[in-house]
């Protein structure tokens, strides 16, 4: 927990970067020694998130905050509430994870009822072999039970880029446990 000396320093850290996160943040003195959530009335984008103008740039409060108590946000890394409060910009509230933490961490408190259907080797293989014969993106990803932008990620080669698609004369089997009519031939 912040003491009222740590809540100064850092005060004047913020000011230094932005004067204007002195106003977002100014609310937080309040709730100094109490454990609850420093909650800004800025505004917030589609997500919840509270945002900010920082150097003439639109960022994501608690981010901000972030870097400013603990240093530079490692690349590739989220910045996760475990207050589960997207409004929150506490720093003993926030944790750095993965974005599989941050997945995991929506399941585990409920926001989430689950990680969302997982794909194998096999299928990726057979998506990729129908996206290169013209298949939509968007109707691979109602037959397979994904999001659009799975699609999109195995497309792009974002994700599974170690996988081919199915070679010309192998035979396939689809996956029909799920219940879906996927309406391809069995053969390549």
């Amino acid at each position: 927990m912040l003491t009222l000396n740590d809540y100064t320093k850092w005060l004047h850290r913020a000011t230094r970067l932005d004067p204007k996160l002195r106003i977002a943040i100014h609310m937080v003195s309040k709730a100094m020694g109490e454990v609850e959530c420093w909650v800004t009335d800025y505004s917030v984008n589609t997500s919840g998130y509270a945002e900010i103008w920082v150097g003439g740039k639109l960022q994501l409060l608690h981010r901000t905050v972030w870097e400013l108590e603990f240093g530079p946000i490692p690349e590739g890394k989220c910045v996760l509430h475990k207050c589960d409060n997207p409004k929150c910009c506490n720093p003993d509230h926030l944790f750095v994870g993965t974005r599989k933490d941050n997945a995991l961490d929506k399941v585990s408190k409920g926001r989430q009822s689950h990680c969302g259907p997982r794909l194998v080797e096999e299928q990726v293989r057979e998506i990729k072999h129908r996206l290169e014969n013209g298949a939509k993106q968007k109707d691979l990803a109602l037959a397979y039970g994904v999001t659009p932008t799975a699609i999109s990620h195995i497309s792009t080669g974002k994700t599974w880029e170690n996988v081919g698609p199915v070679a010309r004369g192998e035979a396939i089997t689809f996956d029909t446990d799920r219940g879906r009519d996927i309406s391809v031939e069995r053969s390549i």
